[in-house]
Formats: C-alpha cells, structure tokens, sequence
C-alpha cells in the first residue's frame, strides 16, 4: 500500500517577493520526532545528571536534526521569477516521477511478498533463538545477510560488508559508548 503524503494541501504565502510554501504532509514526520523528545525531556529531567551522560547529547542531537528536517522538507521559499510554464513543468515531472515510483514497487513486491514476509518471520525467531549461543556479532552478522539475500541483494561483497560492519558498528556503540554489554 502506497502512503501518498501530496494528498494534503500545500499553504502558500506571499512574502516581500517570494512565496513560502508549506508541505504539510512532510512536517508529520519531524513535528512526531520532536513530540517524543519532548516527552523524553519531561519524563528525565528529574534524573541525576549521572544518568543523563550519554542521554542528553543523543536528545539534543536528535532534536536539531528533527528541526533541520522540518525546515528543509516541510518548506520551500521561491522567488516571483517562476512563471506558469515553469510550474507545468514541475507537474508533468511528478507525474513520470510518480510512474517511475510504481514501476519501482512493481520491481518491490518480486522480493516483498507472502513468501519472504513468513521468510523474515522465521529469520527473526531464528535470530532471537541463536543470540545467546552465537553471540551477537555472529547471530547478526548472518541475520542481516540473510535478510539483505532475501530481499534482493545478491552482490556477495556487499552482503558481507554490510552484515559484518553494521554488526560490529551497533556492538561497539554499546560496548564502548554506551557501557552495556550484548
């Protein structure tokens, strides 16, 4: 199912020569992000600043990339030099876009379908059931590989670059950064 965000209305305004145009379907995203770390702030500003040594940067981090995210997506600014040609141009390009999109998913589902959702189903159990005999960086070094494989990726270096490298970038972080061990 294609979640289409264009269905909501763009606002206009003309201001001093240019027109700010909001994109509301773009600001659900980021407006959501920066409502959990409100919620986050509130519910740990009563912690100890101990406790707060590594939250803290990760919530001021998140919340200005959730404001440079609504800035840059949720708005444009454009000058008076556009003309009606220009937008009609700008019209008959979304459309190709918005067929190339369909082609694309098209292209999707021969990896994405019942098969491989009951795949990545039995994958995960799997996944779960290996951690503790395997150890993390070999339960999810084959997880992810599996799981790229099964949805199409088929470049071995790629398989294991990705698989091996992700795993060992997520167990250094929580290793070394955040002192818990996996």
């Amino acid at each position: 199912m294609k979640t289409n965000l264009s269905r909501f209305r763009t606002v206009s305004v003309g201001v001093s020569g240019r027109t700010i145009t909001i994109h509301p379907g773009e600001l659900l995203l980021p407006l959501l992000v920066l409502l959990f770390v409100g919620v986050y702030y509130v519910g740990t500003r009563g912690l100890p600043d101990q406790s707060m040594m590594y939250a803290g940067p990760l919530m001021y981090i998140t919340l200005a990339l959730a404001v440079v995210t609504l800035l840059q997506h949720g708005f444009s600014i454009d000058g008076d030099e556009r003309t009606v040609e220009d937008y009609r141009r700008e019209h008959e390009a979304r459309k190709t876009t918005d067929a190339a999109d369909t082609r694309s998913e098209e292209g999707n589902r021969r990896y994405f379908n019942r098969r491989s959702a009951i795949g990545l189903v039995i994958l995960t159990l799997g996944y779960i059931l290996t951690m503790a005999t395997f150890g993390f960086i070999l339960s999810t070094s084959v997880f992810l590989g599996v799981l790229l494989f099964l949805f199409g990726e088929r470049r071995p270096l790629v398989l294991v670059a990705y698989s091996v490298g992700f795993a060992l970038l997520v167990w250094g972080v929580f290793i070394y950064w955040l002192k818990v061990p996996l």
